[in-house]
């Protein structure tokens, strides 16, 4: 990251005044990454554990999971491989390098190296509504202070926390107010988790806090904050609490048009703040931050929205045909997907 970092033109997000400038924007071809895994199955998602280790998850072959070593992201092996007829880990969360859990096919699972899976069960039964089945509770995100103190998020408002022994739904603003999935609107569902040692939150087209006393409130709208941003990342740099997601924005053509474009929202002790300048953006699909690790944002269209303290940085990476994920250890970045030269999903290491 050295070479990229002298290159980086730096933009300012003053998070606790008015006037912020817009993020420096950079182009990022092959020449400037580091192959360090191939993964022949595809990706289907990768995200990291604060002790130091990269997974991913494969698309196909059983969806195996594939584990760097701690400070090691050059040497890979395969972790986790379910039988056939077992549920497949999608959704993951790594809270230490042995230990995953993760949601697929309709169930909560848990990996622990030496110990094997947990499968906790289905999460909600499927309901026949009309002309289609309802998924039930469908999980969107995982995220956790440990593997004592996991979240789980999804569809209808659903968001489960789970204590170590198991896991047990939470009563929220959204889930109280739904009373037949069928007709729960498509706002209702929450798309992301996440936060710091001290809050937590949950958030799609809502934005969700864990108070103190263990009650889920809304976050209160305050003024000049977009609320039509779906959160669909979260990602937390000391105090400060940041939501990357997607806002629409209609062209003034004759024929006007939504076009999907980022919004982030930052959240501190004064409230929801609107980041501004990202027009050009892309919406991001995901994101995260480990302590101590720059903030990232990722959408399929291969652009990273990166904050690094007070630089917010998009990099634009033109000679990958898609991402599948970015996450950020200290100031090293790493990016999962297929490049335009390739036929194999890879992961890599930017310069």
């Amino acid at each position: 990251m050295q070479r990229l970092g002298r290159a980086w033109i730096v933009g300012l997000v003053l998070l606790g005044v008015s006037c912020r400038v817009g993020p420096s924007y950079r182009e990022v071809r092959k020449d400037d990454w580091d192959v360090v895994f191939r993964v022949p199955e595809g990706i289907y998602s990768m995200t990291s554990s604060p002790d130091g280790a990269l997974f991913v998850v494969a698309f196909s072959g059983g969806g195996p999971i594939y584990r760097s070593e701690p400070g090691r992201d050059t040497e890979w092996s395969k972790v986790i491989i379910t039988q056939q007829g077992q549920p497949i880990f999608r959704t993951i969360y790594a809270p230490t390098s042995t230990t995953v859990f993760g949601f697929g096919d309709g169930h909560l699972l848990r990996w622990d190296e030496g110990k094997g899976i947990t499968d906790f069960g289905t999460r909600g039964r499927a309901k026949w509504c009309g002309d289609y089945a309802s998924g039930g509770s469908g999980v969107t995100a995982l995220w956790g202070r440990g593997d004592r103190d996991v979240f789980a998020v999804g569809a209808r408002g659903t968001i489960l926390h789970y204590n170590g022994v198991e896991w047990t739904p939470m009563r929220n603003p959204i889930s109280d107010v739904i009373t037949d999935e069928c007709t729960a609107p498509a706002t209702s569902t929450l798309w992301s988790v996440g936060g710091n040692e001290h809050d937590v939150f949950a958030a799609g087209l809502r934005y969700l806090r864990l108070s103190a006393n263990g009650r889920w409130t809304d976050i209160e709208q305050v003024r000049g904050v977009d609320d039509s941003v779906s959160s669909h990342g979260i990602a937390a740099q000391g105090a400060t609490v940041f939501f990357g997601g997607i806002r629409s924005i209609r062209t003034d053509k004759n024929s006007p048009r939504l076009y999907p474009r980022a919004g982030v929202l930052a959240f501190s002790g004064n409230g929801l703040r609107a980041l501004t300048g990202y027009d050009n953006v892309v919406g991001m699909n995901g994101g995260g931050a480990l302590p101590g690790s720059a903030a990232v944002f990722w959408s399929f269209d291969n652009d990273l929205l990166i904050i690094d303290g007070s630089a917010v940085r998009v990099l634009r990476l033109r000679d990958f045909r898609t991402v599948r994920g970015a996450v950020a250890m200290g100031h090293r970045i790493y990016v999962a997907g297929l490049p335009r030269d390739n036929e194999e999903d890879v992961v890599v290491r930017l310069r």
